[in-house]
C-alpha cells in the first residue's frame, strides 16, 4: 500500500510541510561548519555536489545559481551532482557524463546540497536574469556529444530541424505543488498560436501522464506529435525520475526532453524545472505557462518565466 493510500487526503499537507523551510533549516543546522571548512579548502574553486533527491530540471536550477554565485565571488564553479535518482552509482556524477566541458579539475571536497537551505552560510542568490541563466548554461552545462545525437535522431524523424510547436504538461507528483490547469485554455492557447500565423504541423509534446497525451492526441488528430520516452507508462500518479527507470535512462530522457522542448519557436507548458530549464536553454523560446505553482510561482526560474511572459502581454 503506498503512502497516498495510508495517508489519504492529508498526505499533500504532509508532504509540503516535511519540504518547507523551516524544516530544511533545521536539517542543515548541524552540518554548518563542515561546509564551511570545505568552502575554505577548495578555494579557488567553489565545489558543490547536489545530493538531494530533485528532478533534472531542479538539479539544473540549483547549478546555475550556484554558477552565479562563484562569478560573483571570483571563484570557479565544479558542479557535480550524485542525486541517486540519476546517479548510476554510490558518489558517482551523472552531470559530467551528460553536460559541460572535458576540462579536468583538481580533486576537491565538494560541499552537499540537498536543498537550498543546505548552503544558507553562503549567499547563493535567489534569482538569476534568464539571460545571464542561459549564458552560464552555455558556458558551463552544454550537452554532450550522446545527448547532441539523441536530440537529433528525435529531430532526423520530422521534417524540419524544429517543431511548429512544445507542450510539456506535467502531472502525477506535481499536483502537490501546483494547480491543477484547465484543458480548455491549453486548447485556447494553440488556437491563438494558429490565428498569429503558428503552424501545427510538427509538435512535440511531453507528458507523464498518458491519458492526458491520449486527450491531446485525440484534439488534434492531423497534427504529427513526437514524444521521447526510454520508459514505458507508469502507474497513474507515478513520477517517472521517483519509478524504477534505469538512473541513467532516466537521465537521458530528461534531458533529451528539455533541449527538444527548446526546439520550437513556442512552448505552451505547466509550471515545472523541467520546461523552465528549455526556456533557458533557448533564449529565443516563447513560453506561455498554464497554471501556478501553490506558492505563487515565486522560485527561479519560474518567477522570471512569469515576468518575462506577463511583459509581452502588457507590451
Amino acid at each position: 500500500m503506498n503512502k497516498r493510500t495510508v495517508f489519504g487526503p492529508i498526505y499533500g499537507p504532509l508532504v509540503r510541510a516535511r519540504h518547507s523551510r523551516p524544516v530544511r533549516i533545521a536539517g542543515a543546522v548541524p552540518f554548518l561548519a563542515s561546509q564551511h571548512l570545505r568552502a575554505r579548502r577548495n578555494v579557488p574553486y567553489f565545489a558543490v555536489d547536489i545530493q538531494g533527491l530533485m528532478g533534472m530540471g531542479a538539479v539544473l536550477a540549483h547549478s546555475l545559481r550556484l554558477c552565479r554565485y562563484s562569478e560573483e565571488h571570483g571563484l570557479r564553479p565544479v558542479i557535480t551532482s550524485t542525486n541517486p535518482l540519476y546517479s548510476t552509482g554510490p558518489g558517482a556524477d551523472f552531470l559530467s557524463v551528460h553536460l559541460g566541458s572535458e576540462e579536468e579539475t583538481p580533486l576537491l571536497h565538494p560541499l552537499r546540497l540537498r536543498h537550498k537551505e543546505s548552503l544558507f552560510l553562503f549567499s547563493i542568490p535567489d534569482h538569476v536574469p534568464l539571460d545571464d541563466a542561459s549564458r552560464l548554461l552555455q558556458t558551463f552545462f552544454p550537452p554532450k556529444a550522446g545527448i547532441v545525437k539523441r536530440v537529433d535522431a528525435v529531430l532526423g524523424r520530422t521534417a524540419s530541424p524544429k517543431f511548429d510547436l512544445s507542450m510539456h504538461l506535467r502531472g502525477t507528483d506535481k499536483v502537490l505543488e501546483a494547480r491543477p490547469f484547465d484543458f480548455r485554455r491549453l486548447e485556447e492557447e494553440v488556437a491563438r498560436h494558429v490565428s498569429s500565423g503558428g503552424h501545427l504541423e510538427q509538435v512535440f509534446l511531453a507528458t507523464d501522464v498518458p491519458a492526458l497525451e491520449r486527450a491531446v492526441r485525440e484534439r488534434w488528430p492531423d497534427t504529427h506529435f513526437t514524444t521521447f520516452n526510454l520508459g514505458g507508462p507508469r502507474p497513474a500518479g507515478e513520477a517517472r525520475h521517483f519509478s524504477d527507470m534505469p538512473p541513467a535512462d532516466k537521465a537521458v530522457e530528461a534531458l533529451v526532453n528539455i533541449f527538444l522542448l527548446a526546439r520550437a519557436p513556442m512552448c505552451i507548458r505547466t509550471s515545472s524545472y523541467l520546461s523552465a530549464m528549455s526556456r533557458i536553454a533557448n533564449p529565443d523560446l516563447r513560453t506561455v505557462t498554464l497554471n501556478r505553482t501553490l506558492q505563487g510561482s515565486r522560485h527561479f526560474p519560474e518567477h522570471e518565466i512569469l515576468a518575462e511572459e506577463a511583459a509581452r502581454h502588457d507590451g
